[in-house]
């Protein structure tokens, strides 16, 4: 249901996501936006934790993140999506559904291996 409220007039390729937080005991929704350019869309992964995080949730209170795109034989977020998943999901656990049987259970280091990470940047004491 919720991908129906993606917006994508140019690919008809709808994905939404849902983000865990507190616990389990909320979802925070997430869907694809397009537009005509499409380096300035949104997917959905990004707007769930975007959406998380301008709520006042922190990676703490952040748990699984379940990703369907219906008409596809193959759903796996985007670079961009992978770097913000490391950096706000470093541990939990990604779902990746085709659809309603299948479903692909990874973390963001069996998506993004080798990755380049923020507390890379954190100064070291002297």
């Amino acid at each position: 249901q919720l991908c129906e409220r993606a917006i994508t007039p140019n690919s008809d390729f709808q994905v939404a996501a849902l983000l865990e937080v507190a616990g389990g005991t909320a979802l925070m929704p997430g869907v694809n936006i397009e537009c005509s350019n499409w380096q300035l869309g949104l997917c959905a992964e990004r707007m769930a934790i975007s959406r998380a995080l301008s709520m006042g949730y922190t990676r703490k209170d952040f748990g699984h993140l379940y990703v369907v795109a219906p008409k596809s034989d193959y759903v796996s977020p985007c670079g961009a999506c992978r770097q913000v998943i490391n950096e706000h999901l470093p541990g939990q656990r990604i779902y990746l559904y085709e659809n309603e049987e299948k479903c692909l259970s990874v973390t963001i280091k069996d998506l993004l291996p080798y990755h380049f990470g923020g507390d890379i940047l954190v100064k070291q004491p002297e």
